[in-house]
């Protein structure tokens, strides 16, 4: 499930520390999940995991959880599978997975409730 061309190149620049905003839509073929677009504008901090692994998978997993256009679950597994696709060791794809299953609802639950607002 590859990011698809013409616009499968992440292309971001720093907004606010640490902050950045996606440059050009980005398009990625999530599978049964379908095809989701990660439009220029959007605002992301990647992993906000230390270090540079994973941006790619960071950036679509931001969108998701801040549109709600897919379940938690949903977006979470979308995750795990951007980092294998990315290279990421199994270990350290399943660590960072497993972070945003357990502790990424407080975040899940922010953008839940402005989106009643």
């Amino acid at each position: 499930m590859p990011f698809i061309p013409p616009n499968h190149e992440l292309v971001c620049k720093r907004y606010n520390d640490p902050w950045w905003i996606v440059e050009r839509d980005l398009w990625y073929d999530a599978g049964r999940f379908g095809i989701i677009k990660v439009p220029a504008g959007t605002v992301t901090d990647f992993c906000s995991y230390p270090g540079k692994a994973g941006e790619p998978a960071g950036v679509v997993h931001d969108f998701l959880y801040q549109t709600g256009q897919l379940s938690k679950d949903a977006a979470d597994r979308i995750f795990y599978t951007i980092l294998r696709e990315d290279g990421i060791s199994p270990v350290k794809a399943a660590f960072m997975y497993q972070a945003v299953k357990y502790f990424g609802w407080k975040t899940w639950k922010k953008y839940r409730a402005e989106d009643t607002k």
